[in-house]
């Protein structure tokens, strides 16, 4: 009996020594998978954590210092749209001037003045020019609308620009006009035409410029220059026909400049078609823009 209890004492013993190694292993086992797994931080540590919002791309935050006692927020810089700055005329062209004269006028002068100084033949001081054979616009409204659009197309490019007239209320005669650009000591006196004829199919662009006498002579050699760069000019951007640069000696607006001059004839109000053309906007664009090239051109052989 005594052999049996002390064998029955020694299982228990045993199986109590399994149980709780078990339960040991168990625990240890627990807290080493709980080392490594995710968990919930202490209150306090998420409380101290400042949340992160994500910046959009196109919103940049100032990083810029800001003023002794100010708070230095961050702040989202907007891109600015620079204000536009007018541009400098190019070094090539300061100090040149140009002088447009929009032809004819609401008006005709009819009082004859000289074509030249001295002269004793005479023409009427401003002439009503021709009209448009469809449009029936005066060449006068014509001109001054090519004009404008060449004036703010050298303007655009730096290009210094006197008007003889912006409006048709005016009463300046051919020798007032001259004596524009000869006050301002012009680089380039350009004259805006239209022209017209008794054939209706006669189309195209020509550049008028002084013909040699004893008024022009000295500037009949730059005139003749500007005028071809002028005509090489309009006839590239507008694909007109090419009716050349005509040397002319009775036009009273050359024998009265002191300064290189030229005229050009931009196209026929007698021709329907080219009518037409002459008053829609895109062509006095490519008209003006033609002239523009040919002048700028020009100035630029005077560096």
């Amino acid at each position: 009996m005594e052999i049996r209890n002390v064998s029955g004492w020694r299982i228990a013993a045993t199986l109590v020594a399994v149980v709780v190694g078990v339960a040991l292993l168990g625990f240890g086992a627990w807290a080493v998978i709980d080392r490594f797994l995710p968990g919930e931080e202490p209150a306090e540590k998420l409380t101290s954590r400042t949340p992160t919002t994500p910046v959009p791309p196109s919103a940049k935050q100032s990083t810029e210092p800001t003023a002794p006692g100010s708070v230095n927020t961050p702040s989202v810089t907007p891109t600015p749209t620079p204000a536009p700055t007018p541009k400098p005329a190019p070094k090539s062209l300061r100090g040149l001037v140009v002088v447009i004269d929009p032809g004819h006028q609401g008006k005709q002068i009819k009082t004859p003045e000289p074509i030249g100084p001295g002269a004793t033949q005479t023409k009427p001081g401003v002439s009503t020019g021709t009209s448009g054979v469809v449009t029936h616009k005066p060449e006068s409204v014509l001109a001054l609308e090519i004009s404008l659009k060449l004036r703010d197309e050298l303007e655009r490019r730096g290009a210094k620009v006197l008007m003889t007239r912006t409006t048709q209320n005016v009463s300046l005669s051919n020798i007032q006009r001259a004596a524009v650009a000869n006050k301002a000591h012009a680089a380039l006196f350009i004259r805006i035409h239209a022209d017209g004829s008794p054939d209706p199919n006669r189309r195209g662009i020509s550049t008028l410029v002084p013909a040699p006498n004893k008024w022009t002579r000295p500037i009949v050699r730059e005139s003749a220059i500007a005028g071809r760069f002028v005509q090489q000019g309009v006839l590239r951007t507008t694909g007109a026909v090419d009716l050349g640069v005509t040397p002319r000696a009775d036009i009273t607006g050359f024998n009265w400049s002191k300064v290189p001059t030229c005229l050009v004839e931009t196209g026929f109000m007698s021709n329907p078609a080219e009518d037409r053309l002459l008053s829609t906007p895109g062509y006095q664009r490519k008209l003006a823009a033609g002239m523009a090239n040919g002048v700028i051109a020009y100035l630029r052989t005077l560096r």
